[in-house]
């Protein structure tokens, strides 16, 4: 581990320059409204300029962010590995490409998150929701960061009171026969048991649409995962849902 962290300290001095050159992936804009009004552009654009002309003697007293600049050396040690797999031109494809800046974009997130404890501002990316919408995720963790997101936005267009957005956990399939694709081995007594909650899941749903008349309804899921892909199936299907990937909410 220790020759790990040593080798990690090595590729962050390296690497900070070419990471700095990357520009943030734009976020999707879920509202009609336009967040980025010129005062929004005008901190944004100030806050850029006073780091653009800070070095690190205008850094302050702080604490490191250990499991941030962990999160950083580990993201560059994987990174690193491109330039032996793809020696002598370090030439990418696209979708090599994708999943190397992935993780180089992770890694300056993280180095982000490590400087702002020692005075140095970041611009924070406003990511806009529909207030509007349903949002369907698959743990109740979900709901926390969507909320706290939503609130963000609010905060960004002077908006102080606190508001919750419309969002179901299902906190498995919608439909019980999907629990046999995930574990084909799940007793018949507990598929008793997990047909009764997607029951009652969606009826939850169905109260939210005939009630508030939702703009859209989004399946929050993450790229690749077996049960959020069948959550959106059966959404897509049953109510016309949209999938929102939790990268473009950059919840990795």
């Amino acid at each position: 581990m220790d020759k790990q962290l040593r080798n990690s300290q090595e590729l962050l001095k390296k690497s900070i320059e070419s990471i700095s050159k990357l520009e943030q992936e734009k976020l999707i804009e879920l509202k009609k409204q336009n967040m980025g009004n010129k005062n929004g552009a005008e901190n944004g654009d100030s806050a850029n300029t006073k780091n653009a002309e800070k070095t690190h003697k205008d850094a302050k007293a702080g604490s490191i962010n250990i499991l941030e600049l962990k999160k950083a050396a580990y993201d560059l040690i994987e990174a690193d590995e491109y330039v032996y797999k793809k020696a002598p031109n370090h030439e990418l494809t696209k979708e090599e490409a994708e999943e190397f800046t992935k993780i180089i974009l992770g890694a300056q997130k993280s180095l982000n998150n490590v400087l702002e404890a020692f005075g140095f501002e970041q611009e924070k990316t406003i990511i806009n929701l529909d207030s509007e919408a349903l949002y369907l995720v698959s743990n109740k963790k979900l709901i926390k960061i969507l909320n706290e997101i939503n609130e963000e936005a609010n905060k960004a267009m002077g908006i102080t009171l606190k508001t919750n957005l419309n969002i179901i956990s299902t906190e498995g399939v919608l439909e019980p026969e999907d629990m046999l694709v995930i574990n084909p081995k799940m007793p018949e007594k507990a598929l008793k048991g997990i047909e009764k909650k997607c029951t009652i899941t969606k009826e939850n749903i169905q109260k939210i649409i005939d009630n508030k008349k939702p703009t859209a309804i989004f399946v929050v899921l993450k790229e690749g995962d077996k049960a959020d892909e069948l959550i959106l199936k059966r959404a897509e299907a049953l109510y016309d849902a949209k999938k929102l990937p939790l990268e473009e909410l950059q919840i990795l």
